[in-house]
């Protein structure tokens, strides 16, 4: 789980402070699909070489991974938004928690947390795929 904290003055708008917070819980989404779709190509590209190799063991394995890995970002509980009342310097602030659920029961099964980068992802999916 990553964790991302913003303050925003208390003495914006209401509108402004939600816009904003959705405007980063978006680009939040986004660069975490970005960062499953390049995966599941890969696994995607594995799975056709193994197929034409007949290794069927390692294209069950590489879908069972594929499987799990699709659709995470855009599952309901992968942002999650807390938001309370912080003070700094007698000053009043908005905060806001982003709370990115990186992983999964399935995807820590096999050591993939999407918190890592990507390739250390990939590396991590070829150890599980070859044992």
């Amino acid at each position: 789980m990553k964790k991302f904290v913003e303050q925003y003055d208390i003495r914006m708008s209401p509108d402004r402070i939600r816009i904003a917070t959705q405007f980063r819980k978006e680009y939040l989404r986004e660069f975490y699909k970005y960062k499953v779709t390049a995966i599941e190509k890969y696994l995607i590209a594995r799975l056709e070489e193994e197929k034409c190799n007949n290794n069927f063991d390692k294209a069950s394995k590489i879908d069972k991974i594929l499987s799990s890995i699709i659709g995470i970002a855009d599952s309901t509980d992968f942002i999650k938004i807390e938001e309370s009342i912080a003070y700094d310097n007698e000053r009043e602030f908005q905060r806001v928690v982003f709370e990115i659920n990186t992983t999964n029961i399935e995807l820590a099964r096999f050591g993939i947390d999407l918190e890592n980068d990507t390739f250390n992802i990939i590396k991590a999916m070829e150890n599980q795929i070859n044992e």
